[in-house]
């Protein structure tokens, strides 16, 4: 099931949407700086983390859904078979509007599709 209205949509990501689901991971990490005593050296290492093949790889592996405002990744959310989150951000300039929550609702719903009713983080 996938929700759309007025250019907004969420759908399961796919290979292309990486470029974009990199840089909401950016995004969302570095406006949390104050979240990591501004250390930014250990932001570095952990954003080094994020790249392209490794998203692939996640991708195949896992469910992930993406969040759309005019055809541009806004929110990301990555989840295992075994309904474990393992990926789940939002762009600085999305945040605090439900899109995040709304992403979750999705992967919720399709979970519970799955049989599998105990979600982790």
């Amino acid at each position: 099931m996938f929700e759309k209205m007025n250019n907004i949509m969420i759908r399961e990501g796919r290979v292309e949407d990486i470029p974009q689901i990199i840089q909401v991971i950016h995004d969302s990490i570095q406006s949390c700086v104050l979240d990591h005593q501004r250390e930014e050296s250990k932001i570095q290492t952990w954003l080094e983390k994020f790249d392209h093949a490794s998203l692939i790889v996640d991708m195949l592996y896992n469910d992930c859904w993406v969040y759309l405002i005019y055809d541009k990744v806004v929110g990301f959310l990555l989840v295992s078979d075994a309904g474990e989150i393992r990926m789940h951000y939002v762009a600085q300039h999305c945040q605090r509007l439900g899109f995040g929550t709304e992403l979750f609702h999705q992967m919720h719903h399709a979970l519970l599709k799955k049989k599998i009713h105990q979600i982790e983080i």
